[in-house]
């Protein structure tokens, strides 16, 4: 064997070893998305959860997530609104096409970018589906009961309160349960 062959031979395993990293990399990536539509109410929905899994296959995922990013944004709009919350932001939607088109001009000097954008993207869809999984069971015309704030000395505990909206909130809260916004 000459030495293209030799260095073909050690180069196929590393590509096959980076391919499968960037396909399980890629589900739970996927998988958090799907994670974040499932949340959202069916009716308030642009698109099926299980339509972020078109994302995996080759080339049609250049234009796919793209689609996808939109439809995400719009479905978690409409959840918002639904729920009477205020938006917050864009939603990640301007973060997440940057992401698309770095990770396309990813083959130049835009890798790392493409990198640093689709992780903060991640964690704030992440952030996103937490927060509408800690407050699915609130309606905005449901009257909310809120918990009395606890006496100093009977369990240690002491209730809090939203600064955006008043509303009372248990120890532990990370998102207040009448407007979902982050309170902890």
């Amino acid at each position: 064997m000459d030495t293209d062959s030799w260095m073909m031979l050690y180069f196929l395993p590393f590509m096959a070893a980076a391919f499968a990293v960037w396909l399980v990399v890629g589900f739970f990536f996927l998988l958090n998305l799907r994670d974040l539509l499932m949340k959202v109410e069916p009716q308030n929905r642009a698109m099926q959860p299980d339509q972020v899994w078109l994302n995996l296959i080759p080339l049609f995922n250049l234009v796919w997530i793209f689609v996808t990013i939109v439809k995400v944004r719009d479905s978690a709009q409409a959840e918002f609104h639904s729920r009477g919350w205020a938006p917050r932001g864009d939603f990640s939607f301007g973060l997440g096409i940057a992401a698309a088109i770095l990770s396309i001009l990813s083959w130049g000097p835009f890798g790392l970018a493409a990198l640093v954008c689709w992780i903060v993207y991640w964690i704030r869809m992440a952030e996103l589906r937490n927060q509408l999984i800690a407050y699915r069971g609130y309606s905005p015309g449901a009257p909310q009961t809120p918990e009395a704030p606890v006496a100093s000395g009977e369990s240690g505990a002491k209730a809090s309160y939203c600064p955006f909206c008043g509303t009372a909130q248990g120890p532990d809260a990370t998102f207040c349960r009448s407007c979902g916004r982050q309170v902890g």
